[in-house]
């Protein structure tokens, strides 16, 4: 109960936030970023917590994906869904992009800006994200997910598609 209340004082809080950027007209001129650095298993898969709930380290999908709402009125549409899968080194050039800014000189950013999906606009995206915790190296497509742990396993291989709560290991 404890995790619930938690995100319930968030959620508030956060609401608190955006009603007064709203009283105070800002609302149109704020990118406003809700994220975290993983996400976090409520019972799934008989764990509690993120990645590191289990040993080996898992890269379940609720442990690897990452919540990130954005609000801007007037800029992106209220409850849009961008369901292409981005990873978190795709951040940094999006949010440079969003605000007009360059990036820092003499830096090779790894990821791209996703800037084009929160307009609705059409744009060359890839189905493919990688993910690493300690041994465990994962890539993943909308379609399918494989695990390889450099421990010798045990290694992983879901079909999304048919068994998108990731339960049957086809590896």
């Amino acid at each position: 109960t404890q995790y619930f209340a938690s995100v319930t004082g968030v959620d508030r809080a956060v609401g608190r936030i955006l009603e007064h950027l709203d009283r105070l007209g800002l609302a149109a001129s704020t990118l406003v970023v809700f994220t975290t650095d993983q996400g976090f298993n409520v019972g799934h898969h008989g764990l509690w917590g993120k990645g590191n709930a289990s040993n080996p380290r898992n890269l379940y999908d609720t442990s690897m994906r990452i919540p990130m709402l954005l609000r801007q009125k007037g800029r992106i549409a209220p409850g849009k869904t961008v369901e292409a899968p981005v990873s978190s080194y795709d951040f940094v050039p999006t949010l440079l992009e969003w605000l007009n800014l360059p990036p820092s000189p003499g830096r090779n950013l790894p990821g791209k800006s996703f800037a084009a999906l929160l307009r609705g606009e059409k744009t060359e995206w890839t189905d493919t994200v990688y993910g690493e915790y300690g041994q465990a190296r994962m890539i993943r497509t909308q379609r399918a997910k494989y695990v390889h742990r450099a421990n010798g396993g045990p290694h992983e291989l879901y079909d999304l598609a048919a068994d998108p709560g990731e339960n049957t290991n086809l590896a």
